[in-house]
């Protein structure tokens, strides 16, 4: 973008969540992580993202799994100049 500054000059922050429980046969991990990202030119964003996995063992070499996420993005700050 014109009058932005190169992406490894800007500054971002970032803070994460892993997490895992498991019992008997039955696994879960989840993950969450969000990130902001403060541009000049162009509007300033948050990026989160969440997904999670669901796993149970049928036998030390045989499991059903499943995994479902989601993503949504927010813009603040300045709007772009024409």
């Amino acid at each position: 973008f014109p009058g932005e500054a190169p992406p490894r000059a800007l500054p971002a922050t970032g803070l994460g969540v892993d997490a895992q429980w498991a019992k008997g046969r039955w696994n879960v991990n989840a993950e969450a992580h969000r990130f902001q990202y403060p541009y000049r030119a162009i509007p300033w964003f948050f990026n989160t993202a969440i997904h999670g996995e669901v796993k149970f063992t049928i036998n030390p070499r045989l499991y059903l799994a499943g995994r479902a996420g989601t993503r949504w993005r927010r813009q603040r700050g300045p709007a772009p100049k024409p």
